[in-house]
């Protein structure tokens, strides 16, 4: 079969969506017969039933599931199938002997997440697909011993630092400076907006309707498929997402992002979408963010410190469990909050109410959550002893809160794994037309990010999008035979 394509192909995500299932579908049709889905596929055509194609059925089947984790998965499956090609051994039907002779060779050279991943990507596989095999690799105790034992070198878990009420106070100062940039003044904003609604970079990305009330004190928005949508009825409901207006300078930086919103047409179609025309992606975002702030690139601040800080705030001030899970939008069983107490906008309104309070006392600078231990919170001028709730983290031991991506391991080898893609799926050029682009073109890819820009000739200094090329870009001196992803002002010309 040609390559699956969804109907009306028009913006990044399908892009990526396309290729996800194509990955999938070159390793289905390795040994179709070893997969559920395809054996009711051929039943159906056997039968007399019009289904389609086979790419179609794997779509369907793959429908609910994040296009990140369609990736993540399907990469590890082609590194373990571009292994048995060369070994010369059959890779499906799977064999738990096969599996543990890949994880013995791979165990000194893989990160030490990639052999539990690679697990995990059989159990998505066996519920999703219907892999024959897999219940005996998962079963296998070998083969989960040698992947633990491996887990067991991962680095310590890091989380990224809040940020202090100085950063804080700077991102407003921004916001509200007429001398800067617009584009800083509405990323600036962007972020307070994460700040004050405690919620993710993903959140933010997937606003559907964003609004203030004349004379409300907060900017209310709603939010599709945010991370805590974990089942199929849960992904058709919106989350209700609350921010107060009023920053801790007194600055009304809601009213006034919201109006830069509505000017710079930050809409696309029916959502809200930040610097939607940019296409900043999470590491990107990081980035800015240190800029806005003039941080070091070693500094341990990135998108997730905007969800963090409000509710490290809050834990330092002695705000109870259930309110800080409510704030923080977190199911926690022990905490008797359930998806039904988040997807209730009224919900929000006593917990609103405490965090406006703790806001207010930071205002004040009655509240100093930057200060030392028994120094953060003052009365006639003095410090008093405070109660801390410890428990940062809200319900982080029993929160249901499954990854909208699974990219889990620790230093991913790219350009290896884009290699065992383009093997696989040999020339996948995403609706380009190679005719238009110049004969002399040369293409970079950016480090971090992988996404792929190209000048039209040897001499130039900027990309087509107007990029000045930097260190951070890598030339590349072959021809790509997978274009994703890709720079959509770059490709914008020779899109057919």
């Amino acid at each position: 079969e040609d390559f699956w394509h969804i109907s009306a192909l028009g913006s990044d995500c399908r892009r990526g969506r396309n290729l996800a299932v194509n990955k999938w579908f070159s390793v289905v049709v390795l040994e179709p017969l070893c997969f559920t889905v395809a054996r009711a596929f051929f039943q159906s055509k056997t039968l007399g039933f019009k289904t389609g194609p086979l790419s179609q059925c794997i779509a369907d089947a793959l429908s609910i599931k994040a296009t990140s984790t369609l990736h993540t998965r399907a990469n590890h499956f082609l590194r373990f199938l571009s292994w048995t090609k060369k070994k010369g051994v059959v890779a499906l039907p799977l064999s738990e002997a096969c599996v543990y002779c890949y994880f013995q060779e791979h165990q000194a050279t893989a990160a030490p997440t990639a052999l539990r991943s690679f697990l995990s990507t059989l159990a998505f596989a066996k519920f999703t697909l219907g892999l024959c095999g897999a219940d005996e690799v998962l079963c296998s105790v070998r083969v989960k011993g040698l992947a633990a034992k491996r887990y067991m070198d991962k680095r310590p878990l890091t989380q990224r630092d809040p940020l202090s009420v100085e950063q804080v106070q700077r991102l407003e100062e921004i916001l509200m400076d007429n001398l800067r940039a617009m584009i800083d003044r509405i990323a600036s904003g962007y972020f307070l907006f994460l700040i004050y609604g405690r919620a993710r970079y993903s959140d933010g990305q997937r606003v559907r309707s964003l609004s203030l009330v004349h004379g409300g004190r907060f900017l209310e928005a709603t939010v599709y498929r945010s991370k805590s949508s974990v089942s199929v009825e849960r992904k058709t409901r919106l989350l209700p997402v609350a921010a107060p207006i009023v920053g801790i300078t007194g600055s009304d930086w809601g009213s006034i992002w919201f109006l830069f919103c509505r000017v710079r047409g930050s809409w696309e179609f029916h959502r809200v979408r930040f610097c939607p025309r940019l296409g900043v992606r999470v590491v990107g975002a990081n980035n800015w963010l240190k800029a806005l702030l003039s941080l070091d690139a070693s500094v341990n601040v990135g998108t997730h410190s905007c969800k963090r800080t409000p509710l490290s705030w809050c834990a330092k001030r002695g705000v109870k469990r259930d309110v800080r899970c409510i704030l923080g939008y977190h199911v926690s069983t022990s905490a008797g909050i359930g998806t039904e107490v988040l997807y209730e906008a009224d919900s929000q309104a006593a917990p609103l109410r405490t965090f406006c309070a703790v806001l207010k006392e930071i205002s004040d600078g009655t509240f100093r959550p930057d200060r030392p231990r028994g120094e953060q919170l003052l009365r006639n001028g003095q410090p008093v002893a405070l109660t801390e709730d410890r428990n940062n983290d809200c319900g982080d031991e029993d929160a249901v809160s499954t990854s909208e991506d699974s990219e889990d391991e620790e230093s991913v080898d790219r350009p290896g794994e884009e290699a065992v893609i383009a093997e696989a799926l040999g020339q996948w050029e995403g609706r380009v037309d190679l005719g238009k682009i110049p004969e002399g073109a040369q293409f970079f890819r950016n480090a971090a990010s992988r996404v792929i820009h190209f000048v039209a000739d040897e001499a130039g200094a900027n990309f087509m999008c107007g990029r000045g090329i930097t260190p951070v870009y890598e030339r590349q001196t072959a021809q790509l035979a997978i274009l994703h992803p890709r720079c959509k002002q770059c490709f914008r010309h020779v899109i057919v």
